[in-house]
């Protein structure tokens, strides 16, 4: 049954990377058919569901910060943290999700009264931020319902490609949160097994952002993709046969690429930089930018270095953003 008014419930947003990245052309419709590997950092942004008992079918005020429609449950986001000044309350993906899926009270047994999200992620950082605080919403939404994610996106008649298209192409894999192949627009998605012996490898990692943002839209018309004549993938039938042993995984890696660095690398210089900085780290095994950019990830061999490398470049680049991370499990 739904929760009552005094539960609040919690999810962390973590930040999505992309390893690599590979643009096949673009589509008919306008998106690009990608072939990626998407692993998630424990490091987020936070989102906190304040749930309310009673429907408040109440028509929303234009001046206020409530998300929906007329006659649609109010919701009041709040935004704190390190990045809030720089996301507006009222246009951002968390009011997508709340706007679709709380188009009838009737619909939402558990209605909600307040949404706070605490921004730690850069903004248009190549992170899948805002995605990922889609996702947590849902997350939150099926929670508060007391169902599971698939029964609460049946409930909606949703699919995944439908939430790809009608919120965002990384909200998918953002949902799960587990190491996936992402291939169509982000919709099709094939997860990468963990050992037999064991939960996969943890990379050690830094995530660094020189503090300067950077469109999607814009790096992917830089790219400038030819287009194909087809937009349907055939995935892998079964489980993504992944290495499992660290060398090989790494040899993986770097046989692959993000196609979207050069053009990223075009249009924010400071990206130069930071890769630079990156490979000049002791036990760095691969810098890479991750996504659209322009955060850039660095491997490292070790946990200890990776903090090493991290306290290294916060000390000497006081202005980017820099946080050691896990990465994985891969």
């Amino acid at each position: 049954m739904p929760l009552s008014a005094k539960s609040v419930l919690t999810e962390i947003a973590r930040a999505k990377v992309n390893l690599w990245l590979e643009v096949e052309g673009r589509r008919s419709d306008g998106y690009h058919q990608l072939n990626s590997l998407a692993a998630f950092a424990d490091y987020g942004d936070e989102v906190v569901l304040h749930p309310s008992p009673q429907p408040e079918a109440k028509p929303s005020d234009p001046g206020s910060n409530s998300m929906g429609n007329n006659m649609v449950p109010r919701a009041r986001l709040t935004i704190s943290g390190p990045f809030s000044a720089a996301l507006a309350s009222t246009d951002n993906l968390i009011t997508k999700v709340v706007t679709h899926f709380l188009q009838d009270p009737a619909q939402a047994r558990a209605t909600l009264s307040r949404i706070e999200l605490i921004k730690r992620l850069p903004i248009a950082a190549g992170l899948g931020g805002g995605s990922a605080d889609a996702a947590a919403v849902i997350r939150l939404l099926a929670q508060a319902n007391d169902v599971t994610v698939n029964e609460f996106l049946n409930q909606n008649d949703l699919s995944i490609a439908d939430l790809a298209r009608l919120i965002g192409a990384d909200v998918p894999a953002c949902l799960w949160q587990q190491t996936v192949i992402m291939q169509g627009i982000g919709d099709i998605l094939t997860p990468v097994a963990s050992s037999p012996d064991g939960p996969g490898i943890e990379w050690p990692a830094v995530l660094v952002n020189p503090g300067v943002p950077l469109s999607t839209k814009d790096v992917f018309a830089q790219l400038n993709a030819a287009p194909i004549s087809s937009s349907a993938p055939t995935p892998p039938n079964e489980t993504w046969s992944w290495p499992r042993t660290r060398q090989q995984q790494l040899a993986l890696l770097l046989q692959k690429q993000n196609h979207l660095e050069k053009p990223a690398r075009a249009l924010v210089a400071e990206i130069d930089q930071v890769l630079y900085a990156l490979a000049q780290q002791d036990g760095i095994e691969l810098a890479r930018l991750s996504g659209s950019g322009p955060t850039c990830f660095g491997l490292f061999a070790s946990l200890a270095q990776a903090r090493a490398a991290a306290q290294k470049l916060a000390r000497t680049q006081p202005n980017w953003w820099v946080v050691p991370v896990a990465i994985g499990p891969l």
